[in-house]
């Protein structure tokens, strides 16, 4: 149903346009399923060098699955940008970032040899992991796959002259998480991925973009809505979830917010108190600042 064929006249890889949603509900998937469903939705390299995605399926339910760490982390790399570097004689090479570290929130470092492009599945929307045993690890793949990219990797051996910029390449508007014990870890893991990346600057050109505050930072354009509740998040990783949404202060001491995220749902999560509430309030009090948000939080 999912898995691609190439196609003999273009040699390019097709998928089956007819399924745009799949639910998979309690449909006993564990690691191994969830691997199948992973190779099905990465990113497949055509002949010419090129690359294709699945580009028709923007609904995945595999909520009440035993998918564990490994089977989330699976799914994350399957939707994780792909750097395409462009080698010598116009052949391509790829390497998926995840590949070493699945774990790693902040994307390890690729040696750029020649000019490239990240490639990534931008069209899956909806992603709902309710109940699949995620934990802080699988947290922390999946906030991989969503965290930005810098356009030009740096590294010492960099031949790119052009300044990076942080991108982002996650299609997700709807990332629900509920009850998979992310504990105070998994948060830390998404709220980094989730918080907005100052664009780099090079040496006296700070100036140049006094006007162009919005674009100092680098705010996920896609997200809407993410559930994390009954995850055991604590005070410490609620409020490193809202910390993440809270309002960023420009270079010219202006604000400027995330005017895509509307929806935060973070109920029934462990010892909440005080602090936890604290942490919610400071990027929510101001409605000048960041506009509507639909807050759920609540003891259970």
């Amino acid at each position: 149903m999912l898995t691609p064929s190439l196609s003999q006249t273009s040699q390019r890889w097709r998928f089956n346009s007819r399924v745009t949603g799949l639910n998979l509900s309690n449909a006993s998937i564990g690691t191994e399923g969830a691997a199948f469903l992973a190779a099905a939705l990465a990113p497949r390299r055509n002949t010419d060098g090129t690359y294709s995605h699945n580009s028709f399926l923007k609904s995945l339910n595999l909520e009440f699955n035993n998918l564990g760490c490994d089977g989330a982390a699976a799914i994350a790399r399957a939707l994780a940008p792909v750097w395409v570097i462009v080698g010598g004689g116009g052949e391509d090479s790829d390497q998926m970032l995840t590949d070493g570290d699945s774990t790693a929130v902040t994307p390890p470092q690729v040696t750029v040899t020649a000019a490239g492009k990240w490639v990534a599945n931008t069209s899956l929307e909806r992603l709902n992991l309710n109940f699949c045993e995620v934990g802080p690890v699988g947290a922390a793949a999946i906030a991989n796959a969503i965290a930005p990219r810098l356009s030009h990797p740096e590294t010492q051996t960099s031949s790119v002259s052009s300044q990076p910029r942080w991108q982002h390449h996650s299609g997700i508007t709807h990332l629900s998480l509920f009850h998979n014990r992310l504990g105070a870890n998994g948060a830390r893991a998404l709220a980094e991925a989730l918080a907005p990346r100052q664009q780099p600057f090079v040496d006296g050109e700070a100036n140049k973009h006094d006007d162009d505050t919005q674009d100092e930072f680098a705010f996920n354009p896609t997200l809407r809505s993410l559930n994390v509740g009954r995850n055991q998040l604590g005070d410490v990783g609620l409020a490193r979830i809202a910390a993440a949404f809270a309002p960023a202060q420009t270079r010219n001491g202006r604000w400027v917010y995330n005017a895509t995220f509307k929806h935060l749902h973070a109920n029934a999560n462990s010892c909440l108190s005080q602090e936890g509430a604290c942490g919610l309030s400071h990027p929510t009090r101001s409605a000048c600042l960041i506009g509507p948000i639909t807050l759920t939080v609540y003891h259970w």
